[in-house]
Order: structure tokens, then sequence, then C-alpha cells
């Protein structure tokens, strides 16, 4: 990835107090990783902006090439149907911004690794951590 590509962060979103927090810290976690332009978070529902709202915001921002990553660990709906209907309405409105997505988690080369490492270590302590204590 080099610095002329925008990441899109997609989150499902919750109504639980405090989420848009960690979302926005993962986000932060995230781009401090990489090379990308901007890092930005979106969410499907009970959180803004919306995807639309947020790809607009990176094409008036100048944006040139966006990755829309949708952190979502399996098709569905949302995957299947509501992003790339907004991704198409985006690239119709914007013909000079390319825009990739990826698919859902669960499809990305090395996820399971990633849960398996997670579940290992989780099997290691004497308690869970998190949210999911």
């Amino acid at each position: 990835m080099n610095s002329l590509s925008d990441l899109l962060l997609v989150f499902h979103g919750s109504r639980t107090e405090g989420v848009a927090g960690e979302a926005l810290a993962f986000r932060d976690a995230l781009a401090a990783q990489g090379n990308w332009r901007s890092v930005s978070p979106a969410w499907i529902q009970f959180g803004e902006p919306s995807v639309e709202e947020a790809l607009e915001r990176l094409a008036n921002d100048g944006a040139r090439r966006v990755v829309v990553i949708p952190l979502l660990v399996l098709p569905g709906r949302h995957l299947d149907v509501d992003l790339p209907r907004a991704v198409q309405a985006f690239r119709e409105r914007h013909p000079g911004c390319a825009v990739n997505m990826t698919g859902s988690l669960v499809s990305t080369d090395g996820f399971d690794r990633l849960i398996a490492a997670v579940a290992e270590e989780a099997g290691s302590r004497q308690r869970a951590v998190g949210r999911g204590q």
C-alpha cells in the first residue's frame, strides 16, 4: 500500500456505549502501521459517518484511490448487497477515484491463523480479558 491510498474501515456499528471509541483506537493503531494517505472509519448502522458519507468526505479531500475494508466476519446482506451498492454509486459519482473492496474476514488469507493465535493466547491465561470476560 502506498501513501496515495486511503483506507476506509467499515464497522457494523453498535448501540453499546464506548464501542465507537474502540473502533477509533483500532483505526489509530492500524494507521500507525501503514503508509496510507488516511485511515477513516465508517459505520453501516448505529454510527456516523455512514459509508456513503465517509466516501464523499474522502472524495472531497482529494482521494484518488480508496480501499474499503469491511470488518465483518461473515458474508451477508451488508457485505453482499449494501456495501457493493454504496461503492458502485460512489464510483458512478466519482469516476476519477478508484475503489477496491475486500471480502469478509473469514475469506481473508491468514484470518484463520490470527484467530488460532488469539485462541492459543487466551487459553494460556488464567482468566479472559476484554469484553469477553
